[in-house]
């Protein structure tokens, strides 16, 4: 091998296996607090090491915060719907979405997320991420993807990519 072209091959290998871990365990994303128990106001995506807003409403900011927190199990909007309904029950707010909403929301999200990839330049489906599984006559929602929670003013260390 030529070892003028070492680093292009080096560079290369590293841009292929970035891709397969994005495409394993998904992008890493950050949801911001003012303060421990709060809802979070913001929705960071990190990638390479840099910070990029991904503009959601707070309503598609409560929703992620939702299938974050629940990324593990795949629900269907009325589940999303109800359990979204029951955390607004034991916290401050007043509404939460029904289930024609989140089919909604998470298209909506996925509009969003798709922005943020490519201002990251990200090969990243936002399908593949916000993943819709059927299931017999039901379509499952999921979140893959690595969550962190800050609060603001607190900062932690960034994942590495």
């Amino acid at each position: 091998m030529n070892d003028r072209f070492s680093d292009v091959i080096d560079e290369v290998d590293l841009l292929i296996l970035e891709a397969r871990r994005l495409r394993a365990i998904g992008p890493n994303f950050v949801l911001v607090q003012r303060s421990p128990g709060e809802d979070p106001i913001l929705l960071l995506l990190i990638h390479r090491s840099r910070e990029f807003i991904v503009r959601l409403t707070p309503g598609l900011i409560l929703l992620f915060d939702y299938l974050s927190k629940t990324r593990w199990l795949p629900q269907t909007a009325t589940q999303i719907a109800t359990g979204m309904a029951a955390s607004a029950a034991r916290g401050k707010r007043k509404r939460s979405p029904s289930r024609f909403s989140v089919k909604t929301f998470v298209n909506r999200i996925r509009v969003a997320l798709g922005t943020a990839f490519c201002e990251a330049a990200a090969d990243l489906d936002p399908r593949d991420v916000l993943v819709s599984e059927a299931v017999g006559n039901q379509v499952h929602y999921r979140l893959r993807a690595r969550i962190e929670w800050q609060h603001m003013g607190v900062t932690h260390a960034k994942p590495q990519v």
